[in-house]
């Protein structure tokens, strides 16, 4: 069941429901028994754990992963590292955050003056 570790944390704590090894420049899914029940106008952003990062080079590949307000499913996390040695996850180790945000109001399909211009198109 996902918890908060302090009650003014913006993400909730994803935790693995199994063993697992999570392997240099591989991917490894980590199920975490928890189910999307995000509410409507809403979505959840599935982020790494920044001391994960930092003390192991693990990281959330399609960070931040999406959490459609439709999806009922389980939620499941997909890992991978950076460096040589394999990270083992063990049975209820938090391995991710989801952030639940509102969603603003988006009008596709509008034009601005880049045109289709795309990555460094302004110099930078």
């Amino acid at each position: 069941m996902m918890q908060k570790a302090h009650e003014l944390d913006a993400g909730w704590d994803l935790t693995a429901t199994h063993a697992a090894i999570v392997g240099s420049h591989a991917v490894t899914t980590v199920r975490t028994g928890d189910f999307g029940d995000i509410p409507p106008g809403h979505v959840g952003l599935i982020c790494p754990r920044s001391g994960l990062a930092a003390k192991y080079g693990v990281f959330v590949v399609n960070g931040p992963g999406i959490i459609d307000a439709g999806f009922k499913g389980e939620i499941c996390v997909l890992l991978s590292k950076v460096g040589s040695d394999p990270f083992p996850v063990r049975k209820g180790d938090r391995i991710a955050q989801m952030v639940v945000v509102p969603l603003s109001a988006y009008s596709p399909g509008s034009v601005s003056d880049r045109g289709e211009n795309g990555f460094g198109s302004t110099g930078a």
